[in-house]
């Protein structure tokens, strides 16, 4: 073992020493990703910029799989994760083709599907990261909330009133968008207390995410707080015991979630003339909000469309794919459940659904995309994500890299929740902070191995050294 730690240190020291030669930054292609998909948005939306500069985060995360394939090539070092997306992009394009789809949907499919694990096999290769980002990458997202409750602020004080459209730099109904994001912060919080227990900035970020989802008028938000705030509460008991500090915390959080509510009712309802938040709690309400399907008003960007409610557009996607055995097993192929205005293409499952071009939830696409077989494969490797973040834990818990595992591994219970709520894998923002960070903390261990072999290494010559003096 001691050889093969040596051995993957030389060989990880080379590689670094390689980029540096070379002069590339790359950090910085998903920092420019990140701040295209901060800023242009709001910016497209109030005319200021040309709608083609969103596809500069493309573009980035692009050259960043470009230089992911050359490092791979040139080091001769796959990640097993590619060999997965290798099969399943095989699979998916060959049944897409099979069935009748033009190759344009067919590459967009798979580009949507893939590029944000990609982004994490682009992070993963790299060696050259700086040790425990952790505490730079929740100060950053923290401050980056605080911005956007200013700007959420400023347009409800300007007349936009609450709802889809405040949002702040996400722009046009960017809400969905601004929640996930704040949901990812809540999860840097949360991973920081558990880490170290400090919790004077898990208050702040709960109270700009309250100020912002009561804005914005997302009613998702108490409850992914109260969900997240219980599963902390389980890995903490885990962790330190305390039955006493623990039941002080669920009252905490029982009580921010109170005043959530209070604020949303004293705000929303009487501008929007929406139902109190408290009615949601009632099963017949959630069955008629989750189930319906309603027919898109207005013209242009969501004419032919509708509102698929959360648990209609499940049990759409399941009789979509019952069609046949291949289909239940294989789906109907990437980009079947796509579409793009700039490209002009409609995969078939938007085209034969009989629903215009809804897309739908992300539940729903990956479930007519990719089959049972596609999904299992999925569920596997997000089941793979939380054993392996939880061991990690277990084994170092003073590692730098702590509080960001424990972000994630929250974050990554709730994939069924986030899957079946909204279209979150279009979420550039959070997709990219979350598969970014998850690269890092899967490396991070090997980066380790690194800074020991490289601290061997050079104990060592400096003993030779020594030892040849006069």
């Amino acid at each position: 073992m001691r050889i093969f730690a040596a051995e993957m240190g030389s060989k990880a020291l080379s590689e670094t020493r390689s980029g540096r030669r070379l002069g590339v930054s790359w950090c910085t292609l998903l920092l420019v990703a990140l701040a295209a998909d901060l800023i242009t948005p709001f910016l497209i939306w109030k005319g200021a910029l040309p709608a083609f500069t969103r596809w500069v985060s493309h573009a980035a995360v692009a050259v960043a799989m470009i230089g992911a394939y050359v490092r791979m090539m040139v080091f001769d070092r796959v990640p097993r994760a590619v060999w997965l997306i290798v099969w399943l992009s095989a699979t998916g394009i060959v049944v897409a083709v099979l069935r009748g789809q033009g190759i344009a949907a067919t590459i967009w499919g798979w580009w949507i599907m893939f590029q944000f694990p990609l982004a994490a096999v682009f992070v993963y290769l790299q060696w050259d990261w700086p040790r425990s980002p952790a505490q730079g990458l929740r100060l950053v997202c923290t401050a980056i909330l605080a911005a956007e409750v200013i700007i959420q602020i400023g347009q409800y004080l300007t007349g936009e009133p609450p709802g889809d459209n405040l949002a702040g730099t996400f722009g046009y109904h960017g809400v969905a968008k601004l929640m996930l994001f704040t949901v990812f912060v809540l999860c840097l919080a949360l991973g920081q207390w558990l880490a170290d227990g400090r919790w004077k900035n898990l208050v702040l970020v709960l109270a700009l995410g309250g100020v912002s989802s009561v804005l914005s008028a997302l009613k998702l938000f108490p409850f992914a707080v109260f969900v997240l705030a219980m599963v902390a509460l389980g890995l903490y008991a885990l962790r330190h015991g305390q039955p006493v500090k623990m039941a002080c915390y669920a009252l905490l959080i029982v009580a921010v979630v109170g005043i959530f509510f209070r604020l949303y009712n004293a705000v929303v309802p009487p501008v929007q003339g929406a139902r109190p938040l408290e009615s949601y709690l009632d099963a017949g309400t959630l069955s008629e909000y989750f189930g319906g399907l309603t027919p898109a008003s207005g013209s242009g960007r969501y004419s032919e469309r509708y509102f698929l409610g959360r648990n209609y557009a499940v049990s759409y996607g399941w009789e979509a794919i019952q069609r046949d055995p291949s289909t239940l097993l294989f789906g109907m192929g990437l980009g079947a459940r796509g579409e793009s205005r700039t490209l002009g293409t409609a995969g078939v499952g938007l085209l034969e659904g009989g629903l215009g071009l809804t897309t739908g939830t992300t539940l729903l696409v990956m479930m007519q995309e990719l089959g049972l077989v596609g999904m299992a494969i999925l569920g596997g490797f997000a089941l793979w994500t939380v054993v392996t973040l939880f061991a990690e834990i277990r084994r170092n818990p003073l590692s730098g890299a702590t509080e960001l595992r424990y972000a994630l591994l929250l974050f990554s219970l709730l994939w069924p929740l986030w899957l079946w709520y909204t279209s979150m894998w279009l979420f550039r923002v959070p997709m990219l902070l979350y598969w970014g960070a998850l690269g890092y903390v899967l490396v991070e261990p090997q980066l380790e191995k690194v800074d020991a072999e490289g601290a061997r290494v050079a104990g060592t010559s400096d003993h030779r050294h020594a030892g040849s003096a006069p």
